[in-house]
C-alpha cells in the first residue's frame, strides 16, 4: 500500500507540471489517437477523436491528407475535453493551402494554414499556452531553418476558435538556423521557455514566452558533444523531466562521415534557459528516442543495434539508465535492457520477417510509458502489426518497471511504417502565482589575519547575482561589510546575506635586530584592536605576555628564534616565528686606563672602538663629545665614556687619573701695601691647599694678623691703620688636597 501511495503522489506533481486533462488526448499516426479519459486508453485507429468514421467522410469536406495525425498535437481543457487540433502542414485543396488547425469537432478552421516548407517532415507544432490568458495558445513551428508562431484564441469565431489577427504565421527568428525536430517547451519560473537545438552552431537557444509575448532574443547555451549534422537526425527529439531540471537527446549517427551516435543529458535552469553540465552518458550507437520516468530517476533510450553479419538490419531495444547513481560513470554502467521490439512478417510476398525502429516515447497522464512497435500491416496470423509497448511502472529499477509489449493494438493494420513513431509533445502550463522572494541565509564571516576572502555560491542554486550586479559563481572581498547573494532555487528568489569582519594582522616583522643582551621585539598597533601576545624562546618558555590595543614590545631578549601568538577576542590565532638578531658590540677603551697627575696638570684621554662618545665627568674636560678631550682634574678622578656604533650598540670605558698636591711653596720675602696695585698684599701663592692657620707677628711677638681658609691676604693693617715698615714673622699651616698637612715658617718685610 505504501509504494502505490508513493507512486500516485509522483504521479499527482507530474501531473501538477503538466497540467490535469490538457494532454489527455493524443494523436499520432496517419488516423490514431489514444484517449485517457478511459481507462485503460482508448485506441482509435479508424475514426476521428470525436467518433466519425473516416470513411464515411465526403473527400470534398476533408481529404484523407488532412485527416492524418502524423506530427499533430490535441489541445484539450483541464476536464480533458478536445478544444483544438494542431496538424502539421495538410499540403493544399483546390489550389488553396489547407487549412492546419481544427475545431474541437475537428472540422477545418478556414485560415489557419500554415507556410509551406520543406523540412516540417520532421518537425511538429509545438502548442504553449499563453501566460496569463487561459483562452490563447502560442503555436510554434519551423519552416526552413526559421521559428514561426501563430496566437490562437479559443473565444474567436464563436467559440470554435481562430488566429488572432496579426499574430498570424510570424517570423520570430531567422530562417536557417533551427533544427525542427528538436524543439520543446519547458515551464519557467516566470513563463515557459520554448528550446530549440541550432543548425549550424553547437548552441540550443532559448526563446522566453511570457504574457507579454514571445522574446527575440533567445538565451544561448553553448553546449553538445557530437558534430552539428548529427543533431539533424528526424528520430531525435528532446526530452524534459518532469520537474523541468533535466533535458536529455537522442543523436542517431550519420552525417557524411557516418559519425557515431549517442545519448546527451543537460541540466536545465528554469530561471534563465540555461542548459549547463553536459553528460554524454553513451557512445557509439544508434539512438533515436528518449524519455524521463514520472520521478525524474530513470532515463529510458531506444537503441538501435545493427545486425552481425553485416546485414543492414538492426535490432531494436529499450534501455533504462539509473539516474540516481552518484556519478556519471556509475549512470552509463546502470544501463539495464528492458524491452525489445518483436520481429514481424511483413504483409508482403512470401511474408518477410523484419523490425522496424520503434517510436519515440512519452509518459501518458496516468504516470506509464507508452511508445510505438512501428510495424506496418502484417501477414495474417502473425501476430499484431501497429502497437504500442507500456512501461507501467517507469519509476522502478530494471524489469521491476514491468515492460509490457505490444499492450496496445488491434487487428487493423493498413497505415505506414511511420504511423506511431511520432507521438505527441507534452503541453506544459505556465507556473501560476508570483514568484516568492525569500531570505536565504544570514552568513557572518570572520577573515583573521588576511587582506582578502574568497566567497563562493552555494551548490544547486541558479541564476545568481550579487548586489554589485556580478554573476560570478565567485567574489573577492576586501573590506568590511555586507554582502547580498540573489539567487533562485525551485523557482523561489532567495537572498543570502554575507556580513565580512575583517581581522588585521598586527604588524610584526619577522626579522627584528638590536644590540646583544637588549634585543627589542615589538608587534605593532593595528586598528585600536584588543590583543593577546605571547612570546616564547626557541625552548617554548614564556618570554613576556601582555593583552593590549597599542603596541606590544620587550627588550633585554638575547639574539635567536621566537615565537610570537597573537590571538583577537573574535577567535582569531595564529604564531609567528621571529628571528632576533644582535649587531655587532662596540669594544671601546680609554688611553691612557690610568694616570697620575700633578695638581693644575693637564691630561689628555684618547676613546677608540665607537663612532660616537659621551664622556663624565663634564666639569674637568674641555669637551664632552670628541674622541679626545684634555682633562685637568683637581682631585683624584674616574673618568667614563659611553661609545655608540653605527649600529646604535654602545660599550663602557673608564680611566683612573690620581691628582697629587705640589707641596713646594716659595714664599715672598716682602710685599708694598701701598695701594698702588702692585705687591700690595702677603699672600701664598697657589689654591691647591686648605689654610688652616695663617698668624702673622710684629717683632714684639704681638699678632697682627689672623686668618684660616683661603682668603685675600694681609694688607698691611692692624686694628684698621698701616703698620710700620719693618719685618715682621709669619706662621702658616696648610692643608693639602691628598691628605698632606705643611707648616711655613719665615720673615716677611713690609716696605712703604
Amino acid at each position: 500500500m505504501r509504494k502505490i501511495f508513493g507512486y500516485l503522489w509522483i504521479l499527482m506533481l507530474w501531473q501538477a507540471g503538466y497540467g490535469q486533462g490538457q494532454n489527455n488526448i493524443w494523436t499520432f499516426g496517419n488516423h490514431y489517437s489514444l484517449d485517457f479519459n478511459h481507462n485503460p486508453p482508448l485506441l482509435r485507429d479508424t475514426t476521428y477523436v470525436n467518433g466519425t468514421v473516416y470513411q464515411s467522410q465526403n473527400a470534398t469536406t476533408m481529404y484523407p491528407t488532412e485527416h492524418q495525425y502524423n506530427y499533430a498535437q490535441a489541445v484539450c481543457d483541464a476536464g480533458g475535453s478536445l478544444l483544438f487540433i494542431v496538424k502539421r502542414y495538410t499540403y493544399t485543396r483546390n489550389g488553396q493551402d489547407a487549412p492546419c488547425i481544427f475545431d474541437k469537432n475537428e472540422v477545418p478552421i478556414a485560415g489557419t494554414a500554415f507556410l509551406q516548407t520543406n523540412d516540417m517532415e520532421y518537425s511538429r507544432p509545438v502548442i504553449i499556452p499563453r501566460p496569463g490568458n487561459s483562452n490563447q495558445y502560442y503555436i510554434f513551428y519551423v519552416r526552413n531553418g526559421g521559428l514561426i508562431y501563430c496566437l490562437f484564441d479559443i473565444t474567436l469565431n464563436n467559440g470554435r476558435g481562430n488566429i488572432v489577427p496579426g499574430y498570424k504565421n510570424v517570423l520570430a527568428y531567422t530562417y536557417n538556423t533551427l533544427i525542427g525536430c528538436r524543439m520543446v517547451a519547458i515551464a519557467g519560473c516566470d513563463g515557459i521557455w520554448l528550446v530549440a537545438r541550432h543548425r549550424t552552431y553547437n548552441q540550443y537557444l532559448s526563446f522566453k514566452v511570457t504574457s507579454n509575448g514571445v522574446s527575440s532574443n533567445p538565451v544561448v547555451s553553448e553546449i553538445g558533444s557530437f558534430p552539428v549534422m548529427n543533431y539533424w537526425g528526424s528520430n531525435g527529439i528532446l526530452a524534459v523531466s518532469p520537474n523541468g531540471k533535466k533535458v536529455a537527446t537522442a543523436v542517431d549517427h550519420g552525417g557524411i562521415l557516418n559519425f557515431p551516435g549517442g545519448l546527451e543529458m543537460y541540466d536545465f535552469e528554469k530561471c534563465s534557459g540555461k542548459l549547463k553540465n553536459l553528460q554524454v552518458i553513451d557512445t557509439g550507437e544508434k539512438v533515436y528516442a528518449v524519455c524521463f520516468s514520472p520521478d525524474n530517476s530513470k532515463l529510458y533510450a531506444g537503441y538501435a543495434i545493427p545486425w552481425a553479419n553485416g546485414e543492414w538490419k538492426f535490432d531494436q531495444y529499450v534501455y533504462q539508465f539509473d539516474l540516481n547513481q552518484s556519478s556519471l560513470s556509475a549512470i552509463t554502467a546502470s544501463k539495464s535492457m528492458i524491452l525489445t521490439n518483436p520481429y514481424a512478417q511483413y504483409y508482403a510476398p512470401f511474408c518477410p520477417i523484419t523490425t522496424n525502429i520503434m517510436g519515440n516515447m512519452q509518459i501518458g497522464p496516468d504516470g506509464k510509458i507508452y511508445l510505438g512497435n512501428s510495424h506496418p500491416e502484417v501477414c495474417e496470423g502473425t501476430g499484431p502489426g501497429l502497437a504500442l509497448h507500456v512501461i507501467s511502472f517507469p519509476n522502478n529499477l530494471g524489469i521491476s518497471s514491468n515492460p509490457q509489449v505490444n499492450a496496445i493494438w488491434n487487428q487493423w493494420n493498413g497505415m505506414g511504417s511511420l504511423a506511431i513513431t511520432d507521438l505527441p509533445y507534452q503541453m506544459v502550463l505556465p507556473k501560476s502565482g508570483n514568484i516568492d522572494t525569500l531570505n536565504g541565509n544570514s552568513n557572518r564571516i570572520t577573515v583573521c589575519f588576511k587582506t582578502d576572502t574568497l566567497i563562493e555560491t552555494p551548490e544547486g542554486i541558479s541564476c545568481y547575482r550579487w548586489e554589485n550586479g556580478s554573476t560570478n559563481n565567485h567574489r573577492t572581498i576586501t573590506e568590511d561589510g555586507h554582502y547580498l547573494l540573489y539567487y533562485t532555487k525551485d523557482c523561489s528568489v532567495f537572498i543570502d546575506t554575507y556580513s565580512v569582519v575583517f581581522i588585521p594582522l598586527p604588524e610584526v616583522k619577522s626579522q627584528q635586530y638590536g644590540c646583544p643582551g637588549n634585543i627589542s621585539l615589538q608587534a605593532g598597533k593595528a586598528g585600536n584592536r584588543q590583543y593577546d601576545y605571547t612570546l616564547r624562546n626557541g625552548q617554548g618558555l614564556v618570554v613576556h605576555a601582555a593583552s593590549t590595543d597599542s603596541v606590544f614590545q620587550t627588550s633585554g631578549l638575547e639574539e635567536g628564534i621566537y615565537k610570537l601568538q597573537i590571538s583577537s577576542s573574535e577567535g582569531c590565532t595564529t604564531s609567528i616565528d621571529i628571528s632576533l638578531t644582535a649587531y655587532p658590540k662596540p669594544e671601546v677603551s680609554i688611553s691612557p686606563a690610568f694616570a697620575e697627575i700633578i695638581n693644575g696638570e693637564l691630561i689628555t684621554l684618547r676613546a677608540s672602538g665607537a663612532t660616537y662618545y659621551t664622556w663624565k665627568p663634564i666639569s674637568p674636560l674641555d669637551n664632552s663629545f670628541r674622541e679626545e678631550v684634555l682633562a685637568s682634574p683637581t682631585e683624584n678622578t674616574t673618568f667614563s665614556v659611553v661609545g655608540i656604533n653605527d649600529y646604535g650598540c654602545w660599550d663602557t670605558a673608564y680611566s683612573e687619573i690620581i691628582v697629587n698636591a705640589d707641596e713646594r711653596m716659595i714664599m715672598p720675602n716682602a710685599f708694598t701695601p701701598n695701594g698702588d696695585g702692585l705687591n700690595d698684599l702677603f699672600k701664598i701663592p697657589g689654591d691647591h691647599f686648605t689654610i688652616r692657620r695663617f698668624e702673622i707677628y710684629n717683632r714684639y711677638g704681638q699678632i697682627v694678623y689672623q686668618d684660616s681658609g683661603n682668603n685675600n691676604g694681609w694688607d698691611g693693617n692692624f686694628n684698621g691703620a698701616a703698620s710700620q715698615q719693618g719685618v715682621y714673622q709669619y706662621y702658616i699651616i696648610l692643608d693639602f688636597y691628598n691628605g698632606n698637612q705643611k707648616i711655613l715658617k719665615g720673615d716677611i718685610n713690609l716696605i712703604r
